[in-house]
């Protein structure tokens, strides 16, 4: 499944893999041309810059509270 964004629908969609009707390698890396279910063709890409995540935040530790009722 891929969440593709139509920009006719201006809304992202959920699609299978049978939406997509044809993948290129390119020098940035693979493209994809997959049909949103309103059937408006678009272009995902997969490349480097399509696939980096976000900067993970700081990380909060909690301490457990080890008071123990007599």
């Amino acid at each position: 499944m891929l969440t593709i964004h139509c920009h006719r629908c201006s809304r992202p969609h959920l699609v299978g893999t049978r939406s997509i009707v044809s993948m290129h390698h390119t020098s940035e890396g693979p493209v994809a041309y997959v049909r949103c279910p309103e059937g408006h063709l678009t272009l995902q890409e997969f490349g480097r810059e399509a696939a980096a995540a976000p900067e993970p935040g700081p990380t909060v530790s909690l301490t457990a509270d080890t008071h123990v009722a007599a």
